[in-house]
């Protein structure tokens, strides 16, 4: 069951852990756009109403990432005590006739034998592992488009400032 279920959403996760991706980064970046006054993005608006919205958004998506992960991972545990309960039943005595020790003996080689992961569409598996790695890229994408935005304000100023000389 848990096989049909990681097919039947392997794709849906992964358009959800890149769309979580991509939107919180262009919200980090906004945010860091405008608490360092690089770049307008909405004159109308103060720049700290934009960063409690963005920062808000980010929470979103956070939570989504979040609660993706973590309900992976959970089932992924649940299974591995399943198994430890079936390995204690089969200590216990049972009456052989009823057929339960040949099933739970059977029951138990089937969780041994096909370990659960969720993935991505098989790309990436989602447990609460993704966080860190995640975390790591979304920090690494910041830091490269918010470099790229210091070199072109200190490009556009260094041009406007050529142009007042003349």
């Amino acid at each position: 069951m848990s096989k049909a279920v990681n097919a039947a959403y392997g794709i849906q996760n992964l358009v959800e852990v890149v769309s979580c991706f991509v939107s919180i980064v262009t919200y980090i970046y906004i945010n860091v756009v405008v608490f360092l006054n690089l770049k307008v993005v909405w004159p109308e608006i103060p720049s700290s109403q934009v960063i409690i919205m963005f920062s808000m958004w980010t929470g979103l998506m956070v939570g989504r990432l979040l609660t993706t992960a973590y309900s992976s991972d959970m089932v992924v545990q649940e299974t591995v005590r399943t198994q430890r309960l079936v390995q204690k039943l089969l200590l216990l005595p049972l009456p052989a006739r009823s057929g339960c020790p040949d099933e739970l003996q059977l029951f138990g080689e089937q969780i041994a034998r096909s370990r659960l992961r969720y993935s991505a569409a098989g790309f990436f598996t989602l447990d609460l592992s993704l966080l860190r790695s995640f975390t790591a890229t979304v920090t690494t994408y910041v830091v490269i488009l918010v470099q790229f935005g210091l070199s072109g304000a200190s490009k556009q100023q260094s041009g406007s400032a050529a142009e007042c000389r003349c």
